[in-house]
C-alpha cells in the first residue's frame, strides 16, 4: 500500500495524524464521522482507486459537507433556531416587532431552517454561491474539536408544556448573508441577546397578550432587565431635550429621581401635579408637553388615576399617555384600552410573584414598541433569558395570586381602619377613599368583587417614629424591599421606597411621615390581621 503523501510530504504533513481509514490503517470497516461517532449501519464503501489527495486542506474542508446525521442528531453548526415569522424591516436596520403579532411570535418551540425559509427565498438570499466544496474522504478531528462540536439533539416531536430556556449569547447561521439579513432585519431570526432571545420575546407576547386583551390592534412588548429601566427607556425614546414632562405628586421614588436628577440633565423639564384633579393636569400642559406620566394605582398612598379623562387631556395637548401600572397588573386594569399610549410594569412585582427576578417591560402600540427597542438595543438594558422564562412563568398563576392577596388586602384595611392606634389606612377598597368610585368603575370584578389591588398604606399616630415602630413589631409581615411577592411585605416609605423625597415633596404627595405600606402576600387573611392587631396595641400602651 502507498505511504500517505501527508506523511510523506514535510510541506503537508500532520503530526497529528495517526491513523486513516481511507489508507486502511484504522479500524477495519469502520467509516470516520467528523464529530468522532461511529456511523451504525452505514455500510462502508472501499476506497476508490488511484492516488489519495495530494494536499490535506481538502480534507479539512470536507467538515463542511452536507451529511446525514447519525443517532437523531443535528449538527450544531448546521442550524440556527429563528422562532419567528416575517417581521419587516424598520428604521436603523431593525425589524419592526409589531407587524403580524406580538414580536413575531408565532410557536416559539417551532423550529425553522433558515436556509430552505421562504422569507429568505423571497429576498433572493442564498445560502452560499455554489455547493460546499465536497471531499470523498475524511479524517478523524481532534479531542478538542469533538469536545466543542458535541451533538446536539433534535427538537422534540412533542411539545413541552414549559417554555424552554434559549441560555445563550449567540446564534449560528447557515451562511455570511443569513448572518447580514438577520442582523439587518431583512429576515427573521435571532443573531445575538442582547438584541433578541427566543425566551425574552416568549414572555413579551405572553405580555402582550394580556395586556391587549381588548384592543383594536395587536399590542407588543419589549422586556427590560429592572423596571426603572423601562421608565428611562420611554423617555430616552420620546423626550428630547426642551421636552416637558407632567408627572404625579405621589410617584414611585425611583421615577421621582429619574424625572428630577438624571432626565433634568439632559434638558427635560417636569412638573409634577396632583394626578388625580384633572383641572390641574389640564393647567401643567404646553406645546412642548412630550409625556404625560400617571401610575394607575400610586405607589403608596394608591390614589386612583383617571385613565381616559388623562388620556383625553393628553392627546388634545399632542402628548403620549405614559401609565406605570405596576402595582395593578392586568387582572386588576389594563391602561390601553382605557386610552393610554404605553403601560409599563416592574415585571419583579406581580408578575414575577415570587422575589426571585427583576425585570421591566413596556406594552402598547407596534410603531411605539419598535422606537423603545431600538434605544434598548443601544443602551443594553435587556432581559436576560433565565430571567425571562422566571417571569412568563409567574404569569401563569398571576390571576390565583391577585386574587387572593385583593381579598387579604381588603380585610385589612376594612379591619385597621378601626383601630384607636390609626390616623389613616390608605386603601381605595374603603369607601372613604377619594378613588373608591372611580375603582369600582375602572377596575376588573371577578366573583370575590372589584379588585382594588393589594397595597394598602397604614399611618399609625406619632409621626415618623410610630411608623417605623409599627413596621418593626410585626412579626409575619416582614420588613423588606420590594412587593407583589408571596410574603407579604412591609416598609416605612419616607426613610425607604420614597427616600429620594423630601419632606416638602413628601407633603405634596399626601405621604404622613409614619406611613408605613403593606404588600400583602398570600399567608392566611386572619393571621396577617392579628399580628398587624397586636402591633398596633403595643403602640397604644407605649
Amino acid at each position: 500500500m502507498a505511504a500517505d503523501p501527508r506523511v510523506a510530504d514535510p510541506r503537508v504533513a500532520d503530526p497529528r495524524i495517526a491513523v486513516d481509514a481511507w489508507f486502511g490503517r484504522g479500524p477495519a470497516g469502520q467509516a470516520s464521522d467528523p464529530r468522532g461517532l461511529p456511523q451504525r449501519g452505514v455500510p462502508q464503501r472501499p476506497g476508490p482507486q488511484g492516488s489519495p489527495p495530494r494536499a490535506i486542506e481538502t480534507r479539512r474542508l470536507a467538515i463542511e459537507a452536507p451529511r446525514a446525521e447519525p443517532l437523531g442528531h443535528t449538527d450544531p453548526l448546521s442550524r440556527t433556531d429563528p422562532l419567528r415569522t416575517a417581521v419587516p424591516t424598520g428604521d436603523a436596520g431593525h425589524p419592526n416587532p409589531g407587524a403580524g403579532g406580538a414580536i413575531g411570535i408565532v410557536d416559539p418551540l417551532r423550529l425553522i431552517d433558515p436556509r430552505r425559509s421562504a422569507v429568505l427565498r423571497e429576498a433572493g438570499l442564498r445560502a452560499a454561491a455554489g455547493p460546499p466544496p465536497q471531499a470523498d474522504r475524511q479524517r478523524p478531528l481532534g479531542e478538542n474539536t469533538r469536545s466543542v462540536r458535541l451533538p446536539v439533539p433534535a427538537p422534540p416531536s412533542q411539545q413541552p408544556l414549559a417554555m424552554p430556556i434559549y441560555r445563550t449569547a449567540a446564534f449560528g447561521f447557515g451562511s455570511s448573508a443569513e448572518y447580514a439579513a438577520v442582523l439587518n432585519g431583512a429576515a427573521p431570526g435571532f443573531s445575538y441577546s442582547r438584541i433578541d432571545n427566543p425566551t425574552v420575546e416568549a414572555f413579551c407576547a405572553a405580555v402582550a397578550a394580556l395586556e391587549g386583551f381588548n384592543l383594536t390592534y395587536q399590542a407588543a412588548s419589549q422586556a427590560f432587565a429592572s423596571g426603572m429601566a423601562a421608565v428611562s427607556t420611554i423617555f430616552w425614546a420620546f423626550a428630547r431635550a426642551g421636552a416637558h414632562v407632567v408627572a404625579p405628586t405621589a410617584i414611585y421614588g425611583g421615577s421621582y429621581s429619574f424625572l428630577r436628577n438624571v432626565a433634568s440633565r439632559f434638558g427635560v423639564s417636569t412638573d409634577f401635579v396632583d394626578m388625580t384633579d384633572v383641572a390641574r393636569v389640564k393647567a401643567a400642559l404646553r406645546s412642548g408637553t412630550a409625556i404625560v406620566y400617571a401610575e394607575t394605582l400610586a405607589n403608596p398612598t394608591v390614589a386612583v388615576t383617571d385613565l381616559a379623562e388623562i388620556a383625553r387631556l393628553a392627546h388634545e395637548a399632542r402628548a403620549l399617555l405614559v401609565v406605570d401600572s405596576t402595582l395593578a397588573p392586568p387582572v386588576i386594569c389594563r391602561p390601553l384600552e382605557h386610552g393610554a399610549d404605553l403601560v409599563l410594569h416592574s415585571a419583579t412585582k406581580y408578575f414575577g410573584g415570587h422575589s426571585d427576578v427583576t425585570g421591566g417591560v413596556v406594552t402598547g402600540h407596534p410603531e411605539l414598541i419598535k422606537r423603545i427597542r431600538d434605544i434598548r438595543i443601544d443602551t443594553g438594558g435587556s432581559l436576560g433569558p433565565d430571567d425571562a422564562y422566571l417571569l412568563r412563568r409567574g404569569l401563569e398563576t398571576l390571576p390565583l395570586r391577585v386574587r387572593r392577596q385583593c381579598a387579604t388586602a381588603q380585610l385589612l384595611a376594612a379591619s385597621l381602619v378601626r383601630h384607636p392606634a390609626v390616623r389613616n389606612v390608605y386603601y381605595p377598597g374603603l369607601s372613604q377613599h377619594a378613588g373608591h368610585g372611580l375603582a369600582r368603575r375602572q377596575f376588573d370584578a371577578g366573583p370575590e368583587g372589584t379588585r382594588f389591588g393589594a397595597i394598602l398604606t397604614v399611618a399609625p399616630h406619632g409621626g415618623e417614629e410610630a411608623g417605623m415602630v409599627f413596621a418593626d413589631r410585626l412579626r409575619l409581615a416582614q420588613v423588606a424591599t420590594s412587593l407583589g411577592g408571596t410574603h407579604t411585605k412591609v416598609s416605612h416609605v419616607g426613610s425607604t421606597a420614597h427616600r429620594q423625597m423630601d419632606s416638602a415633596a413628601l407633603a405634596a404627595a399626601g405621604i404622613d411621615p409614619g406611613s408605613v405600606r403593606f404588600s400583602v402576600g398570600l399567608e392566611d387573611g386572619e393571621d396577617l390581621l392579628a399580628d398587624a392587631l397586636a402591633a398596633l396595641d403595643s403602640l397604644s400602651r407605649r
